[in-house]
């Protein structure tokens, strides 16, 4: 019985060994820390999020966070397209047309389409040098709509 038991977990150790091999990290692409700052208007952006995607549209994407006009994540090396992303609330409405109706938030996008679904800014991230990318994104202020 003790015999049997420790085939069973000889096998199943052997199995996730086999498992966590086919899962190395050899395959992934050479990587490296990217990090930045990212203003709106010449104010640091409070929250969104950048990506880093191929300009050739072949091999990974990489983004972060943005925090306090901050953002630090690891992309592949390459030429990348930016796209930088601030949602923000500009209102209320009800879910429903009725009385007792919760009330869910409205988001609008606060950066502009160039620098997002229709980016025009791109980055080259390196083995050697500055892989320090700051962006101030331009947009017109839009009315916070109540």
């Amino acid at each position: 019985m003790v015999l049997k038991r420790m085939s069973r977990m000889f096998g199943l150790a052997s199995m996730l060994a086999a498992l966590c091999a086919g899962c190395s990290s050899s395959d992934a692409p050479p990587m490296a820390t990217v990090s930045g700052q990212v203003a709106l208007n010449g104010v640091p952006l409070e929250t969104g999020s950048i990506v880093f995607a191929p300009i050739d549209g072949k091999g990974p994407v990489a983004g972060g966070k943005i925090k306090d006009g901050a953002y630090s994540f690891s992309s592949p090396y390459g030429s990348k397209r930016v796209e930088i992303n601030a949602p923000r609330v500009i209102g209320q409405k009800k879910s429903y047309d009725t009385p007792d109706s919760p009330v869910v938030d409205v988001v609008e996008e606060a950066i502009p389409a160039t620098y997002n679904t229709a980016t025009t800014i791109t980055a080259e991230v390196t083995q050697e040098g500055s892989r320090k990318f700051d962006f101030d994104v331009k947009a017109a202020p839009k009315p916070v709509k109540k």
